[in-house]
């Protein structure tokens, strides 16, 4: 992906409102913040809490929008595909987790 390649120069501050960045700012303080997290924890594991989190929360966003949909008749089909969606998120959460990331991966214990 072209905007993970993005050159520093090409990044001179983040805005302070994070809603009117550019999508190569906003890549680059995801990509700050996880390899802070990543830095502090020291584990490969940190990547797998961090993906887990992120499938949890964008599985919940799309199970209430589905459910805020369904109450509006003209909105039946779109509900339909946010909750297919969920589910989608709902899988690779489940392979995510029986992915094994060494000894302090609590999610899935070594055999």
């Amino acid at each position: 992906m072209e905007l993970l390649n993005a050159k520093p120069e090409e990044i001179t501050s983040l805005p302070d409102d994070l809603s009117t960045a550019e999508p190569v700012e906003l890549i680059e303080f995801v990509v700050d913040g996880i390899d802070s997290m990543h830095d502090v924890i020291g584990t490969t594991f940190a990547f797998k809490i961090i993906a887990d989190y992120c499938l949890h929360q964008l599985q919940k966003l799309h199970e209430t929008g589905y459910r805020h949909m369904l109450d509006d008749e003209e909105d039946q089909e779109r509900a339909l595909c946010w909750a297919r969606d969920a589910g989608h998120l709902q899988a690779m959460q489940a392979t995510l987790r029986n992915i094994q990331c060494g000894p302090q991966d609590f999610y899935c214990p070594a055999e």
